[in-house]
């Protein structure tokens, strides 16, 4: 064989393994630069997974809070519950009536006019709740509607329980002659509101 063709064969082949051996580094680097970026979405998904955990678990502390608070003023006597006039719209997080610091904010609804203060009110209560986790707002509400009073029974026997602790209308100062029924179930429904 002529040490020549021998010699320009051996240098074809080494051009050719060297350029299988550069597509295959190529394609080692594209595939370590894809999963890098997966890894790299994945971490973040998994962050954003744990701020929403986070946010959801400061809210629901938060409102069962509020929920005990009222739930406590009814059964226990306590200083005032305040609480404003509820409305058809939502309170949002920035609204006047929270005040600086508060994370509870009471609405009632179907309050007797002012004029008759001895008038039965049967607690129909929106809760407002909101806490900022990590620079942002997340609100809750929920409704509570108590049965009203079984002031007519077959036995003779009534059942009325009366709130604990004066719950007063914000502004007007009106105290609520809150009465129901404990032997009868509350109807109740909660849901996040806002994230701001």
């Amino acid at each position: 064989m002529n040490p020549q063709k021998y010699s320009q064969n051996m240098d074809k082949q080494s051009g050719v393994a060297l350029f299988i051996v550069l597509i295959l580094l190529l394609v080692l680097a594209a595939a370590s630069v894809a999963l890098m970026q997966n890894q790299r979405w994945a971490v973040r998904q998994t962050a954003d997974q744990l701020d929403v955990l986070e946010r959801n678990t400061q809210s629901n502390k938060v409102h069962n809070q509020c929920v005990a608070t009222f739930r406590n003023a009814l059964n226990h006597s306590n200083a005032e519950l305040v609480g404003y006039e509820g409305g058809n719209d939502i309170v949002g997080v920035q609204d006047a009536k929270w005040g600086t610091a508060n994370e509870c904010l009471y609405e009632w609804y179907q309050i007797p006019v002012q004029s008759t203060p001895d008038a039965v009110w049967t607690p129909h209560v929106r809760i407002n709740s909101r806490v900022q986790v990590k620079g942002v707002w997340v609100q809750e509400i929920s409704e509570w509607r108590y049965p009203t009073c079984d002031t007519v029974s077959s036995t003779g026997q009534t059942h009325c329980v009366t709130s604990a602790t004066p719950l007063k209308v914000a502004n007007t100062h009106q105290t609520l002659n809150a009465q129901f029924d404990p032997t009868r179930s509350v109807l109740t429904a909660r849901m996040p509101v806002a994230i701001q």
